[in-house]
């Protein structure tokens, strides 16, 4: 069967091309250093490949919901302190009355009183933090009264696992004892040397304090879940991605030899095609 030139140059041409395509493929998996580019690469790693990313991505959502949830207890618990501390000073003052720094006591728990308020109505990130789900209304206005709502600070940190942050400030401020009210009653105790009155708002404060401390080691407990669970998702998450790297990353000392065996073949395709077009060419002239 006699085969003519055009068949030979069509021939010659599929190769190349074929050729080239394979150079390509190795140039892209060297420059990308992934062997998997695309679903044609191979279906069934790419569908691996994708279910891993996913995992990954979810992992990494967790993650983040875990460091907003533990920033935000940490910011909680270091506005919490500094309430306790001041109501540390006003146990103080109703414990040891004296009815010559009369003056001087009314205006200390004025003061702490003022400081508390503040700390209540304190922000994070832009957000109220002891107002539940409205972050931005201040949670108490200048007399002590609540305005915002039970919700509460939820983060998801796994699949079916959420962690409830206590962010109802009339429960934390107000729960056992309205710490408003109670430093009040103090300013007025003192005012009027009302020194069973003191006794009886010592005892109040104490009892505000314990309930603050109570909150403070809840959002401990929710604290040491979020690590526990942080740390899981982190362990998980680098096997996960050696899974990955296995599947889809390329060998590139393997792709470099690859990429220059292929530039070889190619070159000497080029110039086989040139010996054997050439006189087919010159006889077609002729």
């Amino acid at each position: 069967m006699r085969i003519s030139n055009k068949q030979m140059a069509d021939n010659l041409k599929h190769r190349l091309l074929n050729q080239t395509r394979q150079i390509l493929e190795s140039q892209t998996r060297i420059t990308t250093g992934k062997k998997i580019n695309r679903l044609s690469d191979d279906p069934v790693a790419m569908g691996r490949v994708l279910e891993y990313r996913t995992t990954i991505a979810g992992f990494e959502q967790y993650n983040q919901n875990i460091s907003l949830g533990k920033n935000q207890v940490e910011a909680m618990d270091g506005i919490l302190d500094a309430v306790t501390d001041l109501l540390e000073q006003a146990k103080d003052i109703a414990a040891n009355p004296d009815t010559q720094l009369t003056t001087s006591y009314v205006s200390q728990v004025a003061n702490i009183r003022q400081q508390v308020l503040q700390f209540a109505n304190s922000r994070h990130n832009g957000n109220y933090l002891f107002s539940g789900h409205k972050t931005d209304t201040a949670p108490f206005d200048s007399a002590g009264t609540y305005q915002g709502d039970s919700g509460t600070k939820d983060y998801i940190i796994g699949q079916g696992m959420t962690v409830s942050l206590q962010a109802d400030g009339s429960s934390v401020f107000q729960g056992s004892r309205d710490v408003f009210q109670v430093l009040d009653d103090l300013q007025t105790a003192i005012q009027a040397n009302d020194k069973a009155g003191m006794k009886t708002q010592l005892s109040r404060l104490q009892e505000v304090v314990e309930h603050i401390n109570g909150v403070r080691a809840d959002n401990s407990v929710q604290f040491k879940r979020m690590e526990t669970a942080e740390n899981r998702w982190e362990s998980f998450k680098v096997s996960m991605e050696e899974m990955l790297s296995r599947t889809e990353d390329a060998d590139l000392a393997e792709a470099i030899i690859d990429l220059k065996v292929q530039k070889t073949a190619y070159e000497a395709s080029l110039a086989t095609s040139a010996m054997i077009v050439q006189p087919s060419l010159i006889d077609f002239l002729r």
